[in-house]
């Protein structure tokens, strides 16, 4: 799946990205700019749950990122 980042600047601009989204019955979700770079080490960790393989050197790498 395929996600858009926005950042909107005001509240109202959020709340109605928020709601647009609810009629266009898309899945938001609403989240602090800091935990931007924690979903994208979430996603790379769900990523790599998916494969056979991955070296120890790999896993090390990237948590180095």
């Amino acid at each position: 799946m395929t996600a858009v980042l926005i950042s909107p600047n005001t509240k109202s601009d959020i709340d109605f990205l928020m709601d647009f989204a609810k009629r266009m019955s898309f899945q938001a979700k609403q989240v602090d700019i800091e935990n931007v770079d924690d979903l994208e080490f979430i996603s790379r960790i769900d990523e790599g749950l998916k494969t056979d393989n991955v070296s120890r050197q790999e896993i090390i790498d990237t948590l180095l990122l």
